[in-house]
């Protein structure tokens, strides 16, 4: 069963969570801070934070994820991504939204190049090409139906029960990286 989709089936849908989660937040950021006690800069920068920070700490996860192990790092990203999700509805302070969002791209940094590493480990040269393309799949997967949800939730629950929902989403993805 080496280098089967099978083996690696809990990883898929952790990352598919946890893009989910991401993709609730993506559209919930800009309308969930108030419009008019914010410039588009701010939002831009509190937007940006979460890309910059998984930027900056990929490689710093990778190393460590070699030392440590790979499903460490994943399941640690998606308990911190957890909480991270629902302290945003805690506040609608920017720079508080800014730390949240810093705080999740770091943990999504654990998470992807943890599991990008453990996509090459569970594949085999034969189907490596396959392996990463339902990785992608569960990747952007996630995207799009958190930025679907996302705008369900914000219009007919509330503003803040993207980052709820993204906050469970994130726990479950969580388990599945236990397991």
């Amino acid at each position: 069963l080496a280098g089967s989709t099978v083996l690696s089936t809990p990883l898929y849908v952790a990352i598919f969570l946890m893009r989910f989660s991401f993709g609730l937040v993506l559209f919930t950021l800009p309308i969930y801070l108030p419009a008019r006690e914010f410039s588009n800069l701010t939002l831009g920068i509190v937007v940006a934070a979460y890309p910059v920070a998984e930027t900056i700490c990929g490689p710093l996860f990778g190393i460590l994820s070699d030392r440590y192990g790979r499903t460490r790092w994943i399941y640690i990203g998606l308990t911190i991504s957890t909480i991270a999700l629902f302290a945003f509805t805690l506040s609608r302070n920017a720079p508080y939204l800014f730390i949240m969002h810093a705080i999740q791209g770091v943990a999504a940094a654990m998470i992807v190049v943890s599991s990008l590493a453990m996509v090459t480990d569970v594949s085999t040269v034969t189907n490596r090409g396959r392996e990463m393309g339902f990785y992608d799949f569960a990747n952007l997967g996630g995207y799009v139906l958190g930025i679907s949800l996302a705008g369900i939730l914000a219009r007919s629950v509330s503003m803040r029960a993207p980052f709820y929902a993204g906050s469970i989403l994130a726990a479950i993805g969580a388990v599945f990286a236990y397991t």
